[in-house]
């Protein structure tokens, strides 16, 4: 499994089975992991996305893995997982991605999203095939809107009531 590391976060990239037992059960996944994952990490919205990448990780090439899965969020302190993060697929023709996140409630504004987030966006721009990395929040999601600032996102257009986000590789 790929794993990323911060100074207080390692990053695993989950494998099909493990989102298979989270979204059959997700106190199944402690029987596959380590760690125990905060409850308050998943929720419906959560397991709507799980259910969404299992169908397209099931399409998917597996080499093209890393791009498709979530990523468990681990403190490291206290090897205990607080949240998820990870592509909505791999990078498409314009050699874009888009991420996506969530963290426990409890586990908010500590700026682990931001170092999470920040060391998955510098992984993908590392790679031949990603040149961009892009998200979309809601325009009242204040501390999403500050995780991406903090990791060097720029807002770009607005939609409706989302505000569109990116970052291009180079320092661009």
């Amino acid at each position: 499994m790929t794993q990323l590391e911060t100074p207080r976060l390692r990053l695993l990239a989950l494998s099909e089975a493990q989102l298979q037992a989270i979204d059959n059960d997700p106190d199944l996944l402690n029987v596959f992991l380590p760690v125990t994952i905060l409850p308050s990490v998943f929720n419906p919205i959560v397991a709507r996305a799980i259910r969404a990448k299992l169908a397209k990780m099931r399409l998917a090439n597996r080499r093209d893995h890393d791009w498709f899965t979530y990523w468990l969020i681990i403190r490291k302190d206290e090897e205990m997982g607080i949240g998820l993060v990870g592509f909505k697929g791999k990078p498409n023709g314009r050699a874009e991605v888009e991420i996506g996140y969530g963290i426990a409630p409890e586990q908010q504004g500590q700026g682990y999203m931001t170092e999470a987030a920040r060391v998955l966006v510098n992984w993908a721009l590392a790679q031949p095939a990603c040149s961009t990395v892009t998200a979309w929040t809601e325009k009242f999601n204040i501390p999403s809107h500050r995780v991406l600032e903090k990791i060097g996102m720029v807002r770009g257009s607005e939609e409706n009531n989302k505000y569109y986000w990116y970052k291009k590789g180079g320092g661009g």
